[in-house]
């Protein structure tokens, strides 16, 4: 604010502060003009809560400066008539009335400055502005102690640090903590916050050294009951995901969910689909028009932020305690917006565009409390997310209800509890339970193959299941001789260029080179990848992957350049398409960090496996087949860099670990017994 209006323009200044209730707009203006106040001439505050009041503070400007027309009209030509050289300012202070046209009330003159504090984004357009929201962390504790009337001190520094934290450092919170605080204890606030919390943010200043009357949730309560109906059932909805991360995508994608299983029913759905029916347009179908009129309602009160690169919608940390808990504690807006959450998944076949973004929101909707029937019941919808996301002790605890569910209610041969099975096989194979997963995926391949005989779909996705378990275990003709049975029939049925055909030649491709037969392989590699990028495109993640296999082949070949050029290409595209933190990113700077590794950039190897292993250990535990290979491979690199001891810390620890998961005699345990293997065999 300092350098804007200390500039020379030939233009009135208009500065905007805009931000939630409560965080200190008006603060910062007062401060502002208190510490300049002899730059400005002459300085007015207006009321511009409503247009009367606006009105009412004009005339009360007229009546000061004895101008004979006590109008608007009067006010601004006075103001307009004066020289450039005077520095007039005038502050609107609270323009949160989005009816308020408050151009209308600008002096039409090229002088002047005007300082207008608002709630509503949307005046940003009047010229520079600044957004408004959480303090730093010292300030914020600074301003703790004076509020609470607290001397510094070593501990009470380290108290008033953890009680701002909690509070997101929102000055208005603050403030409120500390009036309380100084007729009470800085010690025992945080536990005493944790079982009152809103009691305590909507409890009224009696003391305070700050003139601003309202509480943290009175303030918020006054801008929530301004939006019309169904701007406050969409924000309830929302104070029942994450904070961060709320896109259309989630609600358009439901809105176009079909029931196709037992499980949710229609009638279950009822609540989800009168809420969505409100954004749709004249055609029945989605409006995103209507959506974004309803998010712009929200955004002018600045109870949510818009990022537009992402294109996603964020609620401040204390809005959204605040709306979840005092707003919308009612058992049917968290099932109505599991349910939304649910028809997301089950309209969408590809997860790689909303899979990332949708796992903080489930952890949000049901946390660790997912053993309970679901309401709706999207159990097996919430699984598919978590299993895709590396999430596999979460999706197996909901695979195995849903699984006893269609034993019970639908029995044994049943396609859904075929589904269910395989879903959970697949989950026992990235969980490293390669016997339980052979053993399911044995039974599902026998009935489905009874049931819908040896060519149809479902039958040659259980043999392809099964092959890959069986490579897993180290059986490789097996697996082989199944790879090449499902090949042929997907040839045969749905052509050379399907989807599940390019499946499962990239699958024998991935026998073939275990196998050593690298010839065999890189010319499947070649064609799948070549197919993929013309039915896919470049980025799709199944492109990447025919990427990723073909630069391991490079490698075993000792291509290594070519190797590298591939890994970093897959790597770049996976950080954007899924983020850091997911299996298949990781998966490739794991191989990236091999070739590195081969030619002999060592460091640069090194800190990638660093990484990688951090990741894994938080994302799979410390047992897992994964972390084990990621273990592994930084015990390579160690030793090679000549840190010996670190590399048989770790070394010692991944063969005791495979003996436990794996035994004895499985091919990793033996790697790891002689650690002669270079690399895991992908």
């Amino acid at each position: 604010m300092e350098q804007f209006f200390a500039a020379n323009q030939s233009e009135q200044k208009i500065y905007v502060l805009y931000g939630l209730g409560g965080s200190g707009k008006t603060q910062i203006a007062l401060k502002f003009i208190e510490q300049h106040k002899a730059h400005f001439t002459h300085k007015f505050f207006v009321d511009a809560s409503s247009p009367e009041t606006v009105t009412n503070n004009f005339k009360m400007i007229t009546s000061m400066l004895n101008i004979p027309e006590e109008t608007v009209d009067g006010a601004m030509s006075w103001l307009a008539s004066k020289s450039a050289s005077e520095e007039w300012l005038l502050l609107f202070d609270n323009a949160d009335d989005t009816n308020l046209g408050l151009n209308d009330f600008f002096p039409q003159c090229k002088h002047g400055n005007i300082i207008i504090t608002t709630r509503n984004p949307e005046l940003r357009v009047y010229g520079a502005y600044s957004h408004v929201s959480n303090m730093e962390e010292d300030d914020a504790v600074q301003l703790l102690l004076k509020s609470a009337a607290q001397v510094y001190t070593p501990p009470n520094d380290t108290y008033a640090q953890n009680i701002v934290k909690e509070l997101c450092c929102f000055p208005l919170a603050i403030i409120q903590a500390g009036a309380y605080i100084a007729s009470q204890d800085l010690v025992g606030y945080l536990r005493l916050y944790a079982d009152n919390r809103a009691q305590l943010l909507s409890k009224k200043l009696v003391q305070s050294h700050d003139k601003y009357a309202r509480t943290v949730y009175t303030t918020w309560q006054l801008s929530f009951e301004r939006l019309g109906p169904v701007a406050q059932e969409f924000l309830m909805l929302c104070s029942h995901l994450h904070h961060e991360g709320i896109s259309e995508d989630i609600f358009k994608s439901a809105s176009v969910y079909m029931c196709t299983k037992q499980w949710p029913s229609e009638p279950d759905l009822v609540v989800c689909k009168k809420f969505l029916a409100q954004f749709y347009g004249l055609d029945s179908r989605w409006s995103s028009m209507k959506f974004r009129d309803v998010v712009n309602e929200i955004l002018s009160f600045s109870l949510t932020d818009f990022n537009p690169e992402r294109q996603v919608l964020s609620m401040h940390p204390l809005v959204h305690r605040w709306c979840s808990e005092v707003i919308a504690d009612s058992d049917l807006y968290i099932n109505c917006i599991r349910g939304v959450v649910g028809m997301c998944i089950g309209a969408t076949s590809e997860l790689h565009h909303l899979g990332s973004m949708l796992v903080p929101h489930l952890l949000a909707t049901y946390g660790n409390d997912m053993g309970n029937v679901m309401v709706p019941d999207f159990r097996q919808e919430y699984a598919r997310v978590y299993h895709w996301a590396g999430y596999h002790n979460k999706a197996r605890q909901l695979q195995l209800n849903v699984l006893a569910q269609c034993h019970s209610l639908l029995g044994e041969h049943h396609t859904d509890t075929l589904t269910a099975m395989q879903d959970l096989a697949a989950t026992y194979n990235k969980l490293g339970k390669l016997d339980d997963a052979k053993a399911l995926e044995i039974d599902v391949l026998a009935k489905r193959h009874n049931l819908l005989g040896e060519h149809h779909p479902d039958t040659l996705t259980a043999m392809a299941n099964l092959a890959i378990t069986d490579r897993q275990l180290g059986e490789l003709d097996d697996a082989k001789t199944l790879e090449i049975n499902v090949l042929a029939k997907r040839c045969n049925l749905l052509g050379k260029h399907h989807p599940d055909t390019l499946t499962a030649m990239s699958n024998l491709a991935f026998t073939h080179r275990q196998l050593g037969e690298l010839d065999n392989a890189r010319a499947l590699e070649i064609d799948v990848l070549a197919k993929r990028r013309n039915l896919l495109g470049e980025h799709h993640p199944d492109t990447l992957q025919a990427m990723q296999n073909l630069a391991i082949t490079h490698r075993h070949f000792g291509e290594l350049d070519d190797a590298k050029a591939l890994e970093i290409d897959v790597l770049a595209k996976r950080c954007n398409l899924l983020g850091k933190q997911h299996p298949a990113t990781l998966w490739a700077m794991q191989n990236l960090a091999i070739t590195h590794r081969q030619l002999g950039e060592l460091d640069n190897a090194k800190a990638l496996e660093i990484d990688v292993l951090a990741e894994y250990h938080n994302l799979l535990g410390e047992h897992h087949p994964d972390t084990l290979w990621a273990m592994q491979n930084l015990a390579i690199t160690h030793r090679r860099l000549g840190a010996l001891d670190d590399a048989k810390a770790l070394e010692i620890d991944v063969l005791a670990k495979r003996y436990n998961l794996l035994g004895g005699h499985h091919p990793d345990t033996l790697t790891a017994k002689s650690c002669s293997h270079p690399v895991p065999p992908w």
